[in-house]
């Protein structure tokens, strides 16, 4: 293979024209402005899109939108079982909608989150994941995965909910214990229905908190470190990983908040490579065991003793967002090619070699807060290094903010995070920005201390 670093041969190119030149496709996302990034993308391959969203923001002309108008939970739990019934069974509005872009219901349909749906009014969605992968994304089920593949993980208890506190002095190490949800109601992701149990005193407000969504929790003890991630692709000859990313996820009491990733952050050279061939091993044990393809990612905390694994999602997660919004990098959709089953005319080991030195040499981060604004505004911010504040003419700005309907996005320019640092901080000064200027109600949060 050539130089692909040295070359501007996209290797998505072909691939995607092979699936969607010529059609009408419908993308259907939580909010306009993640819809149109990938409309973007697939009218560049000779697409015609209509973006379905939850969430309004501007629309511009040549795109045909619909947003649903409906009252929604702030939860990212909530969002997701409510947009799934919004493909599962659209209103009629939106059926409307559907056949005016597509009248003969021939399009084809990419959904930007995780449910399974086969059809969308007739419509086919393409890189549908079938119930064998999503049940490993069931933080309840992982463990026995991990041990069948020799994936080191620290000791865990899957209990019912009443049994957990019982359990927690022989799972503790000192700092306390995390309790997850199972998936009875739904996935979660996001730390959504995860919560630190530091003490005897935390325990009423844990069950009460997880009582209603679940009958069984898995107990970890609480790892103090980073927390992060490390994506890799599956191919049908093999796997490729990409470099490890900061998972932006923040304390407050006994809930952890999901604020984005970084690529920004990184760990030493000899914890980066155990990261990497940890995912390989689970990469190959995907395949083997449920024939996995496209993108996944392993989640876990970083400190001295190295990697801990604390969750699977046998799909794409926020870290491959932030790896791919660098130049030369390729359509976040691109990974879903292989879950449609398309060529896309690489081995593991070329992708591999295409990706990682792009990942390594160009750093991102993309902060993403999930509580309602009472103010939508969009523009830039200034990172002082202390607090965040809208930019002035003269300032160099450090993010560009965008407030909807579901939360706050703000990707981060370069120059606001120094090269290997966590974005922990800044991110908690963000949520206090976000608090102050939109009018999200998000509260203090502490970042995890650098143990490294």
């Amino acid at each position: 293979m050539a130089d692909s670093a040295k070359s501007d041969r996209r290797w998505w190119d072909e691939p995607f024209r092979s699936l969607v030149d010529g059609r009408r496709v419908i993308v259907a996302a939580a909010t306009v402005q993640t819809g149109l990034a990938a409309a973007r993308d697939l009218e560049q391959f000779g697409a015609t899109v209509m973006v379905y969203a939850l969430s309004g923001g501007p629309a511009p002309d040549d795109v045909f939108v619909f947003t649903v108008d409906e009252p929604m939970g702030d939860e990212p739990r909530a969002l997701e079982a409510h947009w799934l019934r919004h493909i599962e069974h659209p209103s009629e509005a939106a059926r409307l909608a559907f056949d005016q872009f597509d009248s003969e219901g021939a399009a084809i349909v990419f959904r930007m989150l995780g449910a399974e749906p086969t059809h969308l009014a007739g419509r086919r969605v393409v890189a549908r994941r079938p119930p064998e992968w999503v049940a490993l994304e069931d933080k309840t089920n992982i463990d026995a995965f991990w041990d069948r593949h020799g994936v080191r993980r620290k000791p865990c208890a899957v209990v019912p909910l009443d049994d957990a506190p019982s359990v927690t002095a022989t799972v503790d190490e000192g700092f306390g214990t995390v309790w997850v949800a199972d998936a009875r109601d739904g996935l979660n992701g996001g730390a959504e229905m995860t919560r630190w149990v530091r003490n005897a005193d935390d325990v009423a407000a844990v069950e009460d908190a997880l009582r209603p969504v679940c009958d069984t929790v898995r107990v970890m003890p609480f790892i103090e470190g980073v927390p992060c991630s490390v994506h890799g692709i599956v191919t049908p000859d093999g796997v490729a990983v990409l470099r490890p990313v900061e998972m932006i996820v923040l304390r407050q009491g006994t809930r952890f908040r999901y604020l984005g990733a970084s690529t920004y952050w990184d760990p030493d050279d000899t914890i980066r490579e155990e990261m990497r061939t940890t995912a390989r091993r689970v990469g190959e044990a995907l395949a083997s065991d449920v024939d996995f393809r496209g993108a996944f990612t392993l989640d876990g905390v970083v400190n001295r003793a190295g990697f801990w694994p604390t969750e699977l999602n046998p799909r794409i997660g926020g870290g491959l967002q932030a790896l791919t919004n660098v130049q030369n990098a390729p359509p976040i959709l691109a990974f879903e090619l292989l879950v449609a089953g398309t060529d896309i005319g690489l081995t593991a080991a070329e992708l591999e070699a295409e990706m990682l030195p792009i990942a390594d040499a160009n750093r991102s981060a993309r902060l993403q807060l999930f509580d309602r604004p009472t103010t939508h505004r969009t523009g830039a911010a200034v990172w002082s290094g202390a607090e965040w504040s809208w930019s002035q003419d003269d300032q160099v700005a450090h993010a560009d903010v965008t407030s909807v309907d579901v939360g706050v996005i703000a990707p981060i320019r370069v120059g606001a995070i120094e090269l290997g640092a966590s974005a922990a901080t800044l991110a908690a000064a963000f949520a206090r920005f976000c608090d102050r200027e939109l009018g999200t109600s998000v509260g203090d949060l502490i970042p995890a201390p650098d143990t490294l």
